[in-house]
């Protein structure tokens, strides 16, 4: 298992957009349609945007699976920044989000090692008041 060290997003280049969502399996989908409009609002291609749906779709399952606290949300964020458009998946829980050793025979455990291939950095932040931000700047079709 690889976990990735604790590292500050980038900076907005401008207002984030966001949404907050219970911390269900239907909320998956309000969090990759939030991204969706956001990245072409951001007038992201197409391919940027499909990329960033499947980041966003791995991002919010990961809070939803393996984060979820009773009595607590989802939150979801998105903005362009220098190093390209982020998403941001913030949750109530302290454990480091990690990569799992490739198991052929498993049912899961690939998502942050597939979206590594669709980013140009990821990393978490854990929050002074509990939970953390897990967050991905998504690979354009200029190489950012």
């Amino acid at each position: 298992m690889i976990t990735r060290q604790s590292r500050k997003p980038p900076v907005p280049k401008g207002e984030p957009v966001s949404i907050r969502v219970a911390s269900e399996a239907e909320s998956i989908k309000k969090v990759r349609d939030l991204v969706s409009v956001a990245f072409r609002g951001m007038g992201c291609s197409e391919e940027t945007v499909h990329l960033g749906a499947t980041v966003a779709t791995e991002l919010a399952t990961n809070a939803y699976r393996h984060a979820a606290v009773a009595g607590f949300g989802i939150v979801a964020r998105t903005y362009d920044s220098e190093d390209g458009p982020v998403i941001e998946v913030w949750d109530a829980s302290d454990q480091a989000p990690e990569v799992q050793a490739v198991d052929f025979v498993a049912e899961s455990g690939r998502g942050l090692l597939l979206m590594e291939a669709l980013v140009t950095c990821w990393g978490y932040t854990l929050l002074g008041t509990g939970g953390k931000v897990v967050w991905a700047a998504v690979r354009t079709d200029d190489g950012t």
